[in-house]
């Protein structure tokens, strides 16, 4: 299913609404390498290893890559495909590329800190402590852990409610409200 019919569908309304996407996998490549995550959850994986030689290839074509979040794994025979968290592929991605931001679409306004109240800018230490605390708790913490990956090789993480219309490009125009994750501001 994610290398095949829902990244497909992904590609497919991309090129239609007038984008040149091309759907690829994390095995396409060798784009993503990876290891068993926990012998008891089986085939799911986590990367060991990123190369953008693909990535580079499609964008330098003009195509937008959309990554269905399949790793190949590493060091056996025959080669087997891993599924790894999606979160987790677009922050090994991001930190690979050399992105300058890295946006999570999800379907809350963004990370929530006490008493549900929205954080909308966040260092990496207030990030990681809300993970400690147990404050930031379910799908949020691969975000915010992707995020920091993301953030340690350069790239600004935002988090929003991808649910909205138009939510990114509203993003792109810096008019969105969501959660910034980015080191404190020097004085």
């Amino acid at each position: 299913m994610l290398g095949g019919l829902v990244n497909k569908e992904i590609t497919g309304r991309i090129n239609a609404l007038g984008g040149r996407a091309a759907g690829i996998t994390g095995a396409d490549g060798a784009l993503l390498q990876a290891s068993v995550r926990d012998d008891d959850m089986g085939f799911v994986g986590q990367v060991g290893n990123v190369d953008i030689t693909i990535i580079a290839a499609l964008l330098e074509a003009g195509l937008m890559p959309v990554v269905g979040t399949l790793g190949q794994r590493q060091g056996v025979e025959p080669p087997h495909l891993l599924n790894i968290n999606g979160d987790v592929v677009a922050g090994e991605i991001a930190a690979a590329v050399g992105a300058v931001r890295l946006v999570f679409m999800t379907d809350v306004a963004g990370i929530l800190g006490k008493g549900g109240k929205l954080c909308e800018s966040l260092t990496p230490e207030a990030a990681q402590a809300l993970v400690d605390q147990g404050i930031a708790v379910g799908g949020m913490i691969p975000k915010i852990r992707a995020g920091l990956r993301a953030l340690a090789a350069g790239a600004r993480t935002r988090i929003i409610d991808g649910t909205a219309p138009h939510a990114l490009l509203q993003e792109i125009d810096g008019s969105y409200p969501g959660t910034t994750i980015a080191p404190a501001a020097k004085e």
